[in-house]
C-alpha cells in the first residue's frame, strides 16, 4: 500500500512536507518498508501501518497516513533540511 497525499501525488522517503504548518520530511513508510538512514524497521515495524515525518524542530510524528494537516512541499533525497 503506498501512501498518497490529498492532491494523489504519491509519498516518498525524503519528500519535503510541511506538517500542521511545521517544514519536515518523510522519513519511513512502514507498510512499504521503507526507512531513511537513521530510522530502523525494528523499532517501528510493531505499528504495522504509517508514516514517519521528522520535523524541522525535531519532533517526530508518526501517522497512520497522510491527512488534511500532511502538505507536500519539495521531493527529497533522504536529506536533512
Amino acid at each position: 500500500m503506498s501512501h498518497q497525499y490529498n492532491n494523489g501525488k504519491p509519498i516518498n522517503i525524503g519528500d519535503r512536507v510541511v506538517y500542521a504548518g511545521v517544514i519536515g520530511r518523510v522519513v519511513f513508510i512502514i507498510e512499504d518498508d521503507r526507512y531513511s538512514p537513521g530510522f530502523v524497521r525494528d523499532d517501528w515495524a510493531y505499528r504495522r501501518l504509517g508514516l514517519g515525518i521528522k520535523l524541522r524542530n525535531g519532533q517526530l510524528f508518526v501517522l497512520d497516513g497522510p491527512d488534511d494537516d500532511l502538505k507536500p512541499s519539495s521531493r527529497g533525497t533522504h536529506g536533512s533540511d
